[in-house]
């Protein structure tokens, strides 16, 4: 008799989100929410490039009984910065706090609203509850929630995790909590017309690092498949059209719908090395998150190549099934977007590769890429791909 082979096992949390608005401006989404929620206390997180638009915002709700800002997110979320938000957020009491802006922002408002809610009062409290700790999530009757209006493509607001960079060891430690998504994230592709070119894009190409190490995770399901796949082919398309007319928002809007498929791995499957090396980039040279996936993602791809299972045929097929493998035609791809593609064009210098290797190796992402990654050593050999 032929042997019939088990189906394997496995579970997967769906997120915990209401509802993606799209078609809609950020001011008309908004002021649906503010009725539909019955709020009289908003408060906006946001940074300084998105001051005005907030402003603009809070004097459109002045028949509120309060409206807040926050305007001083810098990039990483600094764990000083998430530490002052949480004070302002317990001192203003909003019931309804918009995060406008790009995934430092969201992960701000993620972060702060989990030192309220688990009472962590103290850096080293904060990092002794991260991922690479161990720190596991207590039970939060009601956990503070947000909404999001994304001006980046990075898919923060899906994401049930959230990174803040400890300045005094230069390490982005993770956390994470099943109520982290938004619960509304508002798609308005207007909004990315103010974001700097280099960053909508290259926040894009992060976008496309969630989707390729989503399809080749160790966590990856049919589900996580059709979203990533399906996900490349919308950022390909819409990524390269945004670049050659900025003013084409139906293309926009279709990098937004990208992101919202690609980020449904966020947080609930393992990525790679990509994400892993990533983080350290940030946290020690400084690099933003999209340029970080520019540099890492083809030279990741390259060196778990024979160890995906054949799986990275499929990222192969859905960016570039011309192309001579898969590295090759994200490359492609993040050169057509005019977008670094080594470690020097980011600022990074070799002399710098063994302290990021070294704080790479606690990260989760980089103990979970597929092929192995036993020593520092490893990570430089990567670093030296992507240089």
């Amino acid at each position: 008799m032929p042997t019939i082979a088990t189906p394997p096992a496995g579970r997967f949390a769906l997120l915990d989100q209401k509802a993606v608005a799209w078609g809609q401006s950020l001011d008309a989404a908004l002021a649906e929410e503010v009725s539909k929620r019955g709020a009289r206390r908003l408060f906006i997180v946001t940074t300084r490039s998105l001051a005005q638009r907030a402003a603009a915002l809070a004097k459109a709700h002045d028949d509120l009984d309060a409206v807040g800002v926050e305007d001083t997110i810098p990039a990483h979320t600094p764990m000083p910065s998430v530490f002052a938000l949480a004070q302002r957020l317990a001192t203003f009491r909003p019931d309804l706090i918009l995060a406008l802006g790009g995934g430092s922002v969201i992960d701000a408002v993620k972060i702060a609203g989990l030192v309220q809610a688990e009472g962590i009062d103290s850096r080293e409290a904060l990092i002794a509850r991260s991922m690479q700790k161990g720190g596991q999530p207590l039970a939060v009757v009601n956990p503070p929630r947000y909404i999001a209006a994304p001006t980046t493509l990075s898919g923060a607001e899906f994401g049930a995790i959230g990174g803040s960079v400890d300045p005094d060891t230069q390490i982005k430690f993770g956390f994470a909590a099943s109520w982290f998504p938004a619960e509304t994230v508002i798609f308005d592709p207007a909004l990315g017309q103010a974001t700097p070119e280099g960053l909508w894009l290259s926040s894009g190409v992060r976008a496309v690092d969630h989707a390729v190490e989503a399809i080749l995770s160790p966590d990856a399901n049919p589900f996580i498949d059709g979203c990533a796949l399906h996900a490349l082919r919308l950022l390909g398309s819409s990524l390269r059209a945004t670049k050659a007319d900025p003013g084409d928002l139906l293309a926009r809007q279709e990098s937004q719908f990208g992101v919202w498929l690609a980020s449904q791995s966020v947080g609930r499957v393992r990525y790679g090395a990509s994400h892993g090396i990533g983080h350290q980039l940030g946290a020690v040279g400084g690099v933003a998150h999209g340029h970080t996936s520019c540099v890492m993602l083809p030279s990741v791809i390259a060196w778990n190549a024979g160890h995906v299972g054949g799986r990275d045929r499929l990222v192969h097929e859905a960016v570039n099934a011309d192309a001579p493998d898969a590295a090759t035609a994200v490359a492609q791809l993040i050169g057509d977007l005019g977008q670094p593609r080594r470690l020097a064009d980011v600022g990074v210098r070799e002399d710098q590769f063994e302290r990021i290797a070294e704080l790479a190796m606690s990260n989760p992402f980089v103990k979970a890429n597929p092929r192995p990654i036993t020593s520092p050593a490893d990570v430089v050999a990567i670093l030296q791909l992507a240089a």
